[in-house]
């Protein structure tokens, strides 16, 4: 059998064991290491950043206790109103007379408040009950708050202290801003939200998606015509009115990317 000579020549020759071995270049270790300094700088990121959240809502400004309807206690036709909006009544003050089997017939108020909306006119026929203005429980001099409802499976981020941007669709002068100032721990009950309101039909509204906390948003006061701070610097040229729909962002607390991604 014949060899070739470099094979015979590699094996007479002593062995290289002290010379290094090349594993990697250093463009390789330099690639390495700018991936270990990308992912330890991701992990600092991910456990020390904050991701700012908001989360939308409907609303509607209220003074703080809420209102009620002044209810028609006999069936007729209205033939005059003698309230109008920002009217004070007490209990049993005449609210509207009604033409009742061919006699007059005054229909008093049942609890004291302040006239905010007429919701009938002269010449309207009226049932037992029927809603003749929307009054409010509030006192010369009150303001108005957002009372805002969100959905309970999202309401936990919302903390008191937080910042609240309200659209008002009815004025559209800029952002309207506020801070909550309070929160129910519970979801709220269709009775409980239906007194507050005074109105069944806005409550049921508020609650056709399901189960919602109320709001309660403190609007920020400035030197404007309607008193309160808009993103526009004066606002809207005339004062706001109760029960006007607003939509709200509220901004939640913030979080940490790692919670959005393995949410604890």
């Amino acid at each position: 059998m014949e060899f070739r000579r470099p094979a015979l020549d590699k094996l007479e020759g002593p062995e290289e064991l002290d010379l290094p071995v090349r594993l990697t270049s250093s463009r390789t270790w330099l690639v390495l290491l700018a991936t270990a300094l990308v992912a330890v700088g991701t992990g600092v990121w991910a456990y020390t950043a904050s991701l700012p959240r908001e989360l939308g809502a409907p609303g509607v400004l209220m003074y703080p206790d809420g209102g009620f309807a002044l209810e028609s206690t006999r069936a007729g036709l209205v033939t005059e109103l003698l309230v109008q909006p920002g009217m004070r009544v007490a209990v049993g003050t005449p609210v509207a007379r009604l033409m009742v089997d061919g006699r007059t017939v005054n229909v008093p108020a049942g609890a004291a408040g302040k006239v905010s909306h007429v919701l009938v006119r002269p010449g309207q026929a009226v049932a037992t009950g029927t809603a003749l203005a929307m009054a409010e429980r509030a006192v010369d001099g009150e303001r108005l708050v957002a009372v805002l409802y969100v959905p309970a499976g999202q309401a936990d981020g919302v903390a008191v202290g937080g910042p609240v941007d309200l659209t008002v669709a009815s004025a559209p002068y800029g952002t309207l801003y506020g801070t909550v100032e309070s929160r129910t721990a519970a979801p709220e009950a269709r009775d409980s939200l239906s007194a507050f309101l005074g109105d069944d039909a806005l409550a049921d509204r508020f609650l056709a998606a399901g189960p919602v906390v109320q709001v309660m948003v403190r609007l920020d006061i400035a030197a404007t015509p309607s008193g309160y701070r808009w993103s526009v610097r004066a606002g809207p040229p005339f004062p706001l009115v109760c029960r006007t729909p607003v939509t709200a962002a509220v901004h939640l607390r913030a979080v940490h990317p790692i919670d959005v991604v393995l949410p604890r």
